[in-house]
């Protein structure tokens, strides 16, 4: 019994050196229990990765310390700024936002934010890959949702493609995800981030939202929670209300 408790106390004496001092204290209250001495609480049950992390773990943290926060970023703080201070480039389209959000049951702040990060309220935009106008719509997304290519360029037209696409995401979030009968526009936020996601690098990424672009979610969010989002215009509802329901965009 002797070497039997010599080795029990060898091997608490051994993992208490290579956890970290939080872990200690329930460590050395479990010993004391084999002495005779009453238990604590019980204690949550410590991961394998918090004592022995995995390549993956030891990855993702080098590619987080690497990647600076959007916030920290000074391009996005200047565009922030810049953005900010000209009400004249950020405001025009309100009403067009407002209209198509609330047709699809979508927030028009986040829609807004979308164009925001996306093109920086330049209609003409056009990336790299080929996505076109204020929402960055590529043209085979937009023919999904009946808007042909060369109508990208139109902030009509090109909002109503965007928030269109939004609500596919959003109603597939909402069907894998069990939330039907909460309002898209009262998403948890690790719902939205996972719908912006998906509308950034495609539907997969509902399900692993990881393959965005580095901070790609983390801007609309800030343009989200600022000024830059407030819809200052007058609403559309009054400007629209004349036009018969089968000669409008949607």
């Amino acid at each position: 019994m002797r070497i039997a408790e010599t080795r029990l106390a060898g091997g608490w004496l051994i993992l208490g050196l290579l956890l970290p001092p939080a872990y200690c204290q329930p460590l050395a209250e479990a010993s004391l229990g084999h002495a005779g001495v009453r238990l604590a609480a019980p204690r949550p049950a410590i991961p394998y990765s918090a004592i022995f992390p995995g390549p993956r773990f030891l990855k993702e943290t080098r590619r987080r310390r690497a990647t600076p926060s959007v916030r920290e970023a000074r391009a996005y703080q200047h565009t922030f700024r810049v953005l900010l201070s000209h009400p004249e480039t950020t405001d025009p389209y309100d009403s067009i936002i407002l209209r198509h959000a609330t047709e699809h049951g979508l927030d028009p702040r986040l829609v807004k934010a979308v164009v925001a990060a996306e093109s920086e309220f330049d209609p003409g935009a056009r990336s790299p890959s080929g996505a076109l106008g204020l929402m960055q719509l590529m043209p085979a997304t937009a023919a999904e949702v009946g808007i042909p290519a060369r109508r990208l360029h139109e902030p009509e037209a090109n909002i109503a493609a965007g928030t269109s696409y939004l609500e596919v995401l959003f109603a597939t979030a909402w069907k894998r995800y069990n939330m039907q009968g909460v309002p898209y526009s009262e998403s948890p936020i690790w719902l939205v981030r996972r719908v912006l996601a998906a509308y950034n690098a495609g539907p997969r990424r509902l399900i692993h939202p990881r393959g965005a672009a580095p901070g790609y979610v983390d801007k609309i969010l800030l343009y989200y929670q600022s000024a830059v989002t407030d819809i200052r215009r007058p609403s559309a509802k009054s400007l629209f209300s004349s036009v018969p329901r089968d000669e409008r965009l949607f």
